[in-house]
């Protein structure tokens, strides 16, 4: 036998280092050796070992994960042979199996050959087959109403015939990509369909949210327009209106969805024509509507007629109140027509003017319905209108003014202001002017310039008229005044200076009364007037003559006074006015007046008394004025003292003239006033009612003084005497009575009587008595002239 103890020592050794340099490059799954069996003897020789490996087909998703019974793991990342790392000695029983299938995708692997017994040589024939996970492809569709509808995925078509689900008819593997699309799109009606979530790629499960939304189409609606003239108006079933005024293609703005019937019809005819529609109803199809036809045809006719009397300009008629026509002669047409069978209504639109007319048309030819020809019955007449001529008046006192125009005349009266002419026609010509000026007054009118005259126009003419008064000079001549004169006419004062010999108050209104009067007298002068008041009428006063003389005023001093006749003097004029009763309570019985003229001789001596009168106490004025009684804290007053003038001495009975002085207040109740002095009869004190008639102091006459006041049970009052007032009773509160010729009667309760006037004829003339003229205290006024 052979020693071969060192040639396999020599091969274990080899094959030692061998796996050592392998071990050096192997993959990183640990390789283990195989255990050895124990040497039988030594000198024995180790097992063959080999590899355990093979193929993997299919493989496309990754971490796919073998492994060995003995715990070996290899990772495959793609298809091809695989080995693993640790031999397996011969004989040696062997198992692989899948223990991590790959994912994406994801993949079921099988093996074929996966368990044995190492032989003689490498294992390689275990087979892994891998596989792909399928999953299926889905939706759902929504609104769906038309057919025809299919979807494409690749190479496959599913036809959708409603709303639901759907789905592809084969499995998609899981990894794959996927685009759902629409193929062609339903029918009637037309719908457009969207597809949402089309698209993605499988990841491990079925998809089911790929979304089909469906919406039906909508198209227009429209046509054509053939033979129009003016402007149509057509409506749709939908309830739009379109207006169209040319011929060619329509469309309403509204759309209408396929499978929707349409209806088109005229809502508005043009004027003067008939528009017929073909093809205007149906179902919307897959496109546009673009076949309704609206032909039009004309069947309509002109309105016209006369015109009478149009003189003016601007007349416009209407018909139907839309169609407006100027017309300026004495025919007419509108050029709008009027349909077959259509009404027609004329009527006047606006007036004409310049003239100004009203027309009016007949209104049996004004309206009518249009049959198969023109109408041109229409009868318009015109007539001019009239306007009134007039106006205002300003400043018309005066009567008789008379305005004219032509052959037209009026007379306002006095105060008017207004006035009318009548009437005229529109384009006539006028003037207003005065023909005769007013009288009482006297006034110049005249017609305001602008607006006297004119044509008359649309309105009523208005002018204006002024009236002044006419205005004239009051004029006169002065004579013998020594100094300054002042004249009044009451609202004008005019100074005639020494030496001047006339005046003149220039303006003067026609109509008003004047009196010239005497203003301020010239120094110890008295100027009288003559002719001095009047109307004025319709020219100027020129004869108002004034004439001074000479004058000394005597006025109460409670003493006689003396006046000496000048030399060459025979007639003096006198003013003898008595005083008053005195005041009390604001009232007062006023004196009389005694104007003559009396006949004197030069160097003669006259003397003066002026009557007193009294305000605060109960005692009888100076020269016979009665005392009144006081009683309490009311003061019944005394009367007015009597002013005369004596000649020949001092004496009562040397009195030539003589004004009687007003009787004293008294009192029952209310506050009761005296007597007036003055006349041949003084006053009697009014009585203080009728329960005590006879309480009152009567007037002095020319034979008696007055009787006293009576008051049963409160006594009398003292009757007047000659010259003497009579006094109040000795009672309550009684006034006194007025000095005079003769004296009034004293009060009993009451007022007392007023003293009478006397004038001596052989000495006095042209006398004139006054009654209660004279207020306060008396005065005395002579009056000469110098030759």
């Amino acid at each position: 036998m052979r020693n071969v103890l060192p040639a396999l020592s020599l091969f274990v050794l080899s094959t030692s280092l061998l796996t050592v340099a392998c071990s050096s490059t192997a993959p990183q799954a640990t390789q283990q050796a195989a255990p050895q069996p124990a040497p039988s003897e030594p000198g024995a020789i180790a097992a063959s070992e080999y590899r355990l490996g093979g193929k993997v087909v299919g493989l496309k998703g990754s971490g796919l994960t073998l492994a060995t019974a003995a715990g070996e793991e290899l990772a495959v990342s793609s298809s091809g042979s695989f080995t693993f790392a640790t031999k397996l000695p011969k004989g040696s029983a062997f198992s692989v199996a899948v223990k991590k299938q790959p994912s994406s995708p994801m993949q079921a692997c099988s093996i074929a050959g996966g368990s044995g017994t190492v032989g003689e040589g490498d294992v390689t024939s275990i087979t892994v087959n891998c596989t792909t996970d399928t999953f299926t492809l889905s939706g759902k569709v929504s609104g769906l109403e038309g057919t025809g509808f299919v979807l494409t995925e690749g190479t496959e078509r599913v036809a959708v015939s409603g709303n639901g689900t759907f789905a592809m008819p084969s499995t998609r593997e899981d990894g794959s990509s996927y685009n759902v699309v629409v193929a062609h799109q339903p029918t009637s009606p037309s719908q457009t369909c969207v597809v949402g979530n089309d698209h993605g790629t499988i990841a491990g499960a079925n998809v089911s949210n790929v979304d089909v939304v469906c919406s039906t189409n909508s198209y227009t609606l429209g046509g054509s327009v053939a033979g129009l003239v003016g402007t149509i108006v057509l409506a749709d079933d939908a309830g739009d209106e379109l207006s169209i005024d040319a011929n060619g293609s329509f469309s309403f703005p509204t759309k209408i969805a396929s499978g929707a019937s349409f209806g088109v019809q005229v809502k508005t005819q043009p004027k003067a024509q008939q528009c017929e529609v073909t093809g205007g109803s149906g179902t919307v199809g897959a496109g546009d509507v673009s076949s309704v036809v609206v032909n039009c045809t004309t069947v309509a006719f002109t309105v016209g007629g006369t015109v009478s009397g149009l003189a003016g300009s601007g007349l416009v008629l209407t018909d139907n109140g839309e169609a407006d026509l100027s017309v300026n002669a004495s025919t007419f047409a509108f050029p709008s027509l009027v349909l077959r069978g259509a009404h027609y209504s004329v009527a006047v639109k606006s007036q004409p003017t310049n003239p100004w007319q009203t027309c009016t048309v007949d209104p049996s030819t004004a309206t009518g319905t249009m049959a198969g020809a023109a109408v041109t019955d229409v009868a318009v007449s015109c007539t001019t209108n009239s306007y009134a001529l007039g106006g205002t008046i300003s400043g018309l006192s005066g009567s008789g003014l008379v305005l004219a125009n032509s052959s037209s005349t009026t007379s306002p009266a006095g105060g008017a202001t207004s006035f009318s002419l009548g009437s005229l026609a529109s384009g006539s010509s006028y003037t207003v002017s005065v023909t005769t000026q007013p009288t009482n007054p006297w006034q110049t009118c005249s017609v305001d310039a602008p607006t006297a005259t004119g044509t008359i126009g649309g309105n009523d003419a208005s002018t204006h008229v002024s009236c002044t008064t006419n205005t004239y000079a009051i004029s006169g001549t002065v004579a013998k005044q020594a100094s300054d004169l002042v004249l009044t006419n009451g609202t004008a004062d005019v100074t005639v200076h020494a030496g001047e010999t006339t005046f003149s108050f220039p303006t003067n209104a026609s109509g008003t009364s004047y009196e010239i009067t005497v203003k301020t007298q010239p120094t110890n002068q008295v100027c009288t007037v003559t002719s001095g008041s009047g109307t004025l009428t319709n020219s100027g006063v020129s004869d108002v003559s004034v004439n001074c003389v000479w004058a000394m005023t005597f006025a109460y001093t409670g003493a006689p006074q003396t006046f000496t006749v000048p030399a060459t003097v025979t007639t003096l004029s006198v003013d003898v006015q008595g005083a008053a009763g005195g005041t009390s309570g604001g009232k007062s019985a006023f004196g009389g007046r005694v104007e003559a003229t009396m006949s004197v001789t030069g160097g003669q001596v006259l003397n003066v008394y002026v009557g007193g009168t009294t305000t605060t106490t109960n005692a009888g004025g100076y020269n016979g004025g009665g005392n009144g009684y006081a009683n309490g804290t009311f003061v019944a007053t005394g009367g007015g003292g009597a002013s005369d003038i004596r000649i020949g001495g001092n004496a009562i009975v040397n009195r030539v003239i003589v004004a009687g002085g007003g009787g004293g207040t008294g009192q029952d109740g209310p506050v009761l006033i005296g007597g007036v002095g003055g006349g041949l009869v003084g006053g009697d004190a009014p009585t203080a009612g009728a329960a005590n008639p006879n309480d009152n102091g009567k007037g002095g006459t020319q034979s008696a003084g007055g009787a006293g006041g009576t008051y049963p049970g409160y006594g009398n009052g003292t009757p007047g005497s000659l010259a003497l007032g009579g006094a109040g009773a000795n009672a309550g509160r009684s006034g006194g009575g007025g000095g005079g010729y003769y004296g009034g009667g004293g009060g009993v309760w009451n007022g007392g009587g007023g003293g009478s006037s006397y004038t001596n004829s052989g000495f006095a003339s042209d006398v004139v008595h006054t009654q209660g003229y004279r207020a306060g205290d008396g005065q005395i006024i002579i009056m000469w002239d110098t030759p």
